[in-house]
């Protein structure tokens, strides 16, 4: 119950910043530019120069209704909360078995992840993005308790469309790759139904991007680089002299400052352009990666790193715990790699909706036996609780 009034005090913070938004700042301005090229241009045309293809579609069937587009954004970035609550939900009771026991404490605990995201609550592709890896990695882990291809073939699809919404997507793919060499090693999956799930992935994600492929010959996304320079070298030069922040007019004061200093002009080349400081920044970001999921999921994650021991000790390797740990690590090795100087929880909201189902799933099977996993759990819903009311207004 103190979880749930949290979460209402947040849900009011959040919409007193965001129901009287009517002009788009920042990152919703550049989608709501994107999406006026896609109007003006068409389907073919915007996808040629990077436009998401599953997102504005989406937006334009809201539109019709709606007539605005940021509104139209806005309003399906809270549907997409909306849903991401639901399919959770699913996962835990259809999925997880969770008992009425638990499901009270466990949408409790789903509600108030969803309102603490700030992406939800914005113009942008952020919350339509969380659905649908969201739904892929629910199809995967289905698959997996099921032996169900068809899930994979699902989860295939839905990875798809997180590919056409946000090139993000990419960086779970050493995740996903890692657990079906797994599953593949311990036959939990055959290699025929791997061919299927990449086959599937292929020739949906060809249907959403041809037009770049015809045109371009290769994947276009979004980018929000300025004639002063990219943001290779903008996030670069922010890790090189330690600044949490600076423009693209600071990039091109430095070039011209430093002609004879050369910067990366890929983040790919920037990973070695300096060892040094990559492996610094590497080490630094895998700290900073933690310190949110603390403040949002409280002592939950270690409850999660305690039942993954738990699991292997049991011989159970490849139980859902553990491979979504494999998953968030994989996850979080390939942003802390990259030279930038800030990693954005929002790219991780993900996991704290898959670490409290299969949390809160343990629990349950196991505090008969251990009764003080309960009182552990509900004692970590006060805490996140007291600290969300003394932070509210502190925090975005």
């Amino acid at each position: 119950s103190v979880l749930l009034l949290s979460s209402i005090r947040l849900l009011i913070f959040r919409l007193s910043d965001f129901l009287p938004s009517e002009i788009p700042l920042k990152d919703s301005a550049f989608f709501v530019q994107k999406y006026d090229f896609f109007i003006e241009n068409g389907w073919y045309e915007s996808i040629t120069v990077g436009a998401s293809p599953v997102f504005n579609a989406l937006v334009w069937i809201v539109d019709l209704l709606v007539k605005d587009p940021y509104q139209s954004m806005k309003l399906l970035s809270m549907v997409s909360m909306v849903v991401t609550i639901l399919i959770w939900v699913y996962f835990g009771k259809s999925v997880l078995r969770i008992s009425s026991r638990y499901t009270y404490p466990f949408v409790s605990f789903l509600i108030y992840l969803a309102f603490y995201r700030n992406a939800f609550f914005s113009g942008t592709n952020d919350g339509l993005f969380c659905v649908f890896i969201c739904l892929g990695i629910i199809f995967l882990f289905k698959s997996i308790l099921n032996n169900s291809q068809l899930s994979l073939f699902g989860a295939s699809f839905f990875f798809a469309l997180a590919f056409g919404t946000r090139e993000i997507f990419v960086f779970y793919v050493p995740g996903i790759t890692l657990i079906l060499i797994l599953l593949n090693l311990k036959s939990r999956i055959n290699a025929k139904s791997i061919l299927g799930l990449i086959g599937v992935f292929l020739l949906t994600t060809f249907a959403l991007y041809f037009p770049s492929l015809i045109e371009n010959h290769t994947f276009k996304f979004a980018d929000k680089s300025e004639a002063a320079g990219n943001w290779a070298e903008k996030n670069y030069l922010q890790v090189y002299l330690g600044e949490n922040q600076i423009s693209f007019q600071d990039v091109e004061t430095f070039k011209n400052t430093n002609p004879d200093v050369t910067l990366p002009q890929t983040y790919s080349e920037a990973i070695f352009f300096n060892p040094k400081l990559t492996v610094s920044n590497f080490l630094r970001q895998l700290i900073l990666i933690q310190k949110p999921f603390v403040w949002q999921i409280g002592v939950l994650f270690l409850f999660l790193i305690g039942m993954t021991i738990w699991n292997i000790k049991k011989g159970g390797f490849l139980s859902l715990n553990v491979l979504a740990i494999l998953l968030f690590i994989t996850f979080t090795f390939s942003f802390s790699i990259l030279l930038i100087n800030r990693v954005e929880f929002r790219w991780f909201m993900v996991f704290p909706f898959l670490f409290s189902a299969l949390t809160i799933s343990f629990i349950e099977r196991n505090w008969q036996k251990y009764p003080l996993l309960e009182y552990m759990f509900l004692a970590n819903c006060l805490l996140i609780s007291v600290l969300n009311f003394n932070l509210i207004g502190v925090w975005k």
